[in-house]
């Protein structure tokens, strides 16, 4: 058998909402932290990031190649 108290809540709830703020948190610092690190990499070392920018560029244009002249051999 049951009880409900009047004008108590469960205390599953309140712990989901509790963790919920505590994700929130982790991902907002995460987030900062990792504008901190990339601003720090651009400010100490301007010509090594942006040999890595070229980096991530050329492996996307390569990609996205690959992926082209996949799809244009498949329908011809």
């Amino acid at each position: 058998m049951r009880y409900k108290l009047s004008g108590t809540k469960p205390l599953y709830r309140s712990a989901l909402r509790e963790t919920g703020l505590i994700t929130v948190n982790v991902k907002k610092l995460a987030m900062f932290a990792g504008i901190a690190l990339v601003l720090f990499f651009v400010i100490a070392r301007p010509g090594e990031a942006a040999g890595f920018v070229d980096n991530i560029i050329t492996a996307l244009r390569d990609a996205a190649e690959a992926v082209i002249t996949f799809v244009s051999n498949v329908f011809s």
